[in-house]
Parts: structure tokens; C-alpha cells; sequence
């Protein structure tokens, strides 16, 4: 068999097999191979549940560029065939959340978040949107060069001050214990499959994305989606009223982008989460942007003048009718993290 690209990574694999919500016999990637045995396209799934009932996420879809217009539809349908449609579908591209939408089977819930940039990063998102920039990265490299040098010079001069608060104390947590699954609970009502403790450990010692130091060179190239970058950390930071938690907020930062990954607070602690992140953002000069789909904190953060840019995002989410009818569900919202996204 010729496979080419490889359909999963070893990190990838172990991490899918300690997963407390799996199961040995659960379909977890599906591949398409052509006529000639070549590898040409995958589907994966993240096992999950929601009270005694099983489920799936959408973990990523890939078809190799010239094949049948068949192989997609196909793999597709392997999915939601193995889980019985009970799926759901955390971050979806446009195309894709637009072909679900024409075969209505699912309920979408598509939210807003922001982005706020501190720093020029224009050879980095000017190509993506447009490719024919490309060519132009070296000047965009300059202005980004130039522009982060008035910035550092301005931080140099007007030091960014640490995030102080009369009311609120910051503890960083490197686990979570079984103690905080009763805030989790508060908090989390609305999310479809709610995660605790023993699955947000899971997650932060079984990432599917590696910081480069670690040895990849036999894998370079061969896997569709990135899995290991410049730098990758994923934190926890607890936040206290005098004795009593107001808030727990899962963060990750991946290369030179922070993203607030879980938001578990009370209304009235907002401002203190928006003004402690932002004052992260603005202190770490290899930081570029924050990014958050919580509606609270994406509409305080909106109002802070102080950002370079900002620029609001659509986070395309769905559920199947079929799922929401067995578990009774009218309604759900998604976090950043839900699904696969917290992994990467």
C-alpha cells in the first residue's frame, strides 16, 4: 500500500487511546484507498458522551487534492454511520458547515468571538487570506520588523503594567482536581458534552501538538494537518475572590497566538479575566494576538481601545438532530476548546 501522507500521528494515536471516553471497539479513523492502494483521503472521530449516551466529534477531514468527488461524501457517511449520526462538529471550515447545512441532519450554532492583535504580524496573515501575496512577504516582513520596533520602544518607555487587582488573586494551576468539578458544573451547563477534571488532565498530558525540540524528522511533511510548531503551552489559572473562586480559565499559546481556550466564571468577574489576559498579551513581546469565542469576555475586550487591530471571527459549531433528540437537548453553545480544538 502507498500511502503518502500519513493518516495520524503516533502522538495523535496514543493520545486518542487514553482518552476516559473511549471505548476499545470505537471507530476512530476511517482512510480511503484508491484502485491503485494509495492513500487518498481520512476521516476521524473524538470519542465522547453526553450522560450514558455515545457520541462523536468531527476530528479532522482530509481528501487528497484530484480525487473523486465521491471519496469526501463517502467518508462522510463512513462517520456518521459508525456513530449512528450522533455527532457533532466543533470548528467547521465554510464549505464544510454549508454541504451539513444542505443536507439538514444537524442543528448549527454558529458563535462570534474576537481577535485582538498587539503586535504587526502581516507576512504571517496576509498570505494565508490571499496567496497571490506571497510574493510580497519580505515587505510585509519589513513593515511587521519596523512596526514591532515603535511598539517595543513605546512598551520600553511606558512599561506595561502587571495585572493588579484589590479583589481578585491569581493562581496558576498545572492539574485540576476533582474539587473543581463542582464549579466546572456550575458553569458549564450549556455545553453539549461538558469536560471535568479527568479529562481536561487527559488533554494537557496527551497534546497532539509538540514543540519542535521534539524529534519529528522521519514525519516532516507527510501528515496534512501541523502538529508541531515553534512553541506550544496549554495553562490553567485560577481566580480567587479572597477564598472563594470566581473563575477558572484554560489558555493556550501556540507559537506567537493566545487563545483562551475554556472560560468557566461568574458575570461579574469579566473585566478582572479580560484585563489580566490582555495585560499577558501586551508584557510577552512573542505574543501577537488573543483570540476568544466567550461572548462576555469577546464584548469586554471589544471595548478595549488599546489593541492594535481586532477583528471578530465566526465559530461554525452543530450538533445532530438525531443526537439532540435522544439527550433532549433544545439548546447548547460551544467554547473554543470543545471537540479536537483544544489539541491544536
Amino acid at each position: 500500500m502507498q500511502f503518502g501522507p500519513i493518516p495520524i500521528t503516533p502522538i495523535r494515536a496514543i493520545s486518542q487511546s487514553k482518552n476516559p471516553k473511549a471505548h476499545p471497539d470505537d471507530v476512530v479513523l476511517t482512510l480511503a484507498i484508491s484502485d491503485d492502494e494509495e492513500l487518498i483521503g481520512y476521516i476521524g472521530a473524538l470519542p465522547d458522551q453526553i450522560g450514558n449516551i455515545r457520541c462523536a466529534w468531527n476530528s479532522g477531514w482530509w481528501v487528497k487534492d484530484g480525487s473523486p468527488a465521491e471519496v469526501s461524501l463517502k467518508l462522510f457517511f463512513s462517520f456518521l454511520s459508525d456513530w449512528d449520526k450522533k455527532v457533532l462538529f466543533s470548528e467547521m471550515t465554510p464549505h464544510t458547515s454549508l454541504l451539513i447545512e444542505k443536507l439538514k441532519f444537524c442543528t448549527h450554532r454558529p458563535v462570534i468571538g474576537l481577535r485582538g492583535y498587539s503586535r504587526f504580524c502581516l507576512a504571517e496573515i496576509l498570505p494565508q487570506k490571499k496567496p497571490l501575496l506571497k510574493n510580497l512577504r519580505i515587505i510585509f516582513r519589513l513593515i511587521d520588523f519596523i512596526g514591532n520596533l515603535i511598539i517595543g520602544l513605546f512598551n520600553f518607555l511606558f512599561p506595561v503594567k502587571k495585572f493588579i487587582s484589590e479583589k481578585i488573586t491569581i493562581n496558576e494551576l498545572k492539574t485540576l482536581t476533582g474539587e473543581l468539578d463542582e464549579f466546572i458544573s456550575k458553569h458549564n451547563q450549556k455545553q453539549p458534552t461538558a469536560r471535568y477534571s479527568e479529562d481536561f488532565n487527559w488533554i494537557v498530558e496527551n497534546q497532539w501538538v509538540v514543540q519542535k525540540q521534539f524529534d519529528q524528522a522521519e514525519n516532516d511533511g507527510q501528515y496534512f494537518f501541523s502538529w508541531y510548531v515553534s512553541r506550544f503551552e496549554m495553562h490553567w489559572v485560577k481566580f480567587l475572590n479572597d477564598i472563594e473562586m470566581v473563575a477558572l480559565v484554560c489558555y493556550s499559546i501556540r507559537d506567537n497566538k493566545l487563545k483562551i481556550q475554556y472560560v468557566f466564571a461568574e458575570e461579574n468577574c469579566i473585566p478582572e479575566i479580560g484585563n489580566y489576559f490582555y495585560s499577558l498579551l501586551r508584557a510577552n513581546k512573542r505574543l501577537c494576538s488573543i483570540t476568544t469565542f466567550h461572548s462576555g469576555l469577546a464584548n469586554y475586550l471589544s471595548n478595549n481601545k488599546k489593541f492594535l487591530y481586532k477583528t471578530y471571527l465566526q465559530k461554525l459549531s452543530a450538533m445532530s438532530n438525531v443526537l439532540m433528540q435522544e439527550t433532549s437537548i433544545t439548546e447548547f453553545e460551544t467554547q473554543m476548546g470543545d471537540g479536537d480544538c483544544i489539541f491544536t
